[in-house]
This record gives C-alpha cells, sequence and structure tokens, in this order.
C-alpha cells in the first residue's frame, strides 16, 4: 500500500508538499511548502482535534476506496492478465 497508504489505513494524518495522486488538501492531507510550515503542521495538529478528526476520516475513507488489498490485488491481477493475454 505504501506508506501514505498506511497512514491513512491507520487514521494518521498525512503532510504533503503538494496535491498529487490522491492527495487532497483539507481532505485527507496538509500541504507544507517549508520545514517551518511542517513543523507548525505538526504542532497545529496536536493542539486541533477537529482538524486531525477530518484528515483522518478523509484519509481512512481515501484507503478504503481506493487502496485496499483486495482492490489492490484485483488491479494487479487484471493488468497481469492483459500482459499474458489471459
Amino acid at each position: 500500500m505504501g506508506l501514505i497508504g498506511d497512514a491513512w489505513a491507520n487514521g494518521t494524518p498525512v503532510l504533503a508538499t503538494k496535491e498529487h495522486y490522491d492527495l487532497k488538501a483539507g481532505w485527507n492531507c496538509l500541504i507544507v511548502r517549508s520545514p517551518l510550515e511542517f513543523s507548525e503542521a505538526v504542532m497545529g495538529l496536536q493542539g486541533d482535534r477537529d482538524l486531525w478528526n477530518q484528515l483522518s476520516t478523509g484519509g481512512l475513507q481515501t484507503a478504503k476506496a481506493h487502496h485496499s488489498l483486495e482492490l489492490t490485488a484485483e488491479t494487479l491481477f487484471e493488468e497481469l492478465k492483459e500482459v499474458v493475454n489471459l
């Protein structure tokens, strides 16, 4: 699943330098552009239970919708079938 997926699956908020792939600012991650913003975000999350819960919930939903073991296995199996022409 990867480190981001692991964080989401465990309810841990994700900090990223930009939106990409399934990272959506304010939904399942916070965007930080410098070391100072990173440290401020970490400190802010410690004191803002609502923001923590919002990012945690968004991450869990993203992980379940797009990164579950079952979905990943199904996608890989379909791609394997294409490669070997099944």
